[in-house]
């Protein structure tokens, strides 16, 4: 049962497909600690006085963690949307084959 039309259908799959790419690259990034990613963090960790590097590193590498989870959630959630904009797009496909053969 088709619940958007077909341009509707191709256009939630490149976007699907790009945000998986986009947050798939972003989540390997943050998963091997990319510097340039540190400024994401929040202001208060950077501002924050800690008693050693190693205090630093630690709540870094737990923020580049979460941050890279999170990247892997919103990349699943694209996936959801990409098959159920490819069932649409299937599901407009037939119900055009339908009205042909009757």
């Amino acid at each position: 049962m088709p619940v958007c039309g077909t341009k509707l259908s191709v256009l939630g799959m490149v976007i699907s497909v790009w945000g998986i790419l986009q947050l798939c690259l972003l989540g390997f990034m943050y998963q091997n600690r990319a510097v340039a990613l540190v400024e994401d963090f929040p202001k208060s960790m950077l501002d924050k006085v800690y008693n050693s590097s190693g205090e630093f590193y630690a709540e870094a590498d737990q923020k580049f963690d979460d941050y890279a989870f999170q990247c892997w959630i919103a990349a699943g959630l694209y996936v959801v949307t990409l098959l159920f904009s490819s069932y649409q797009y299937y599901a407009n496909s037939q119900t055009v084959v339908d009205d042909i053969d009757q």
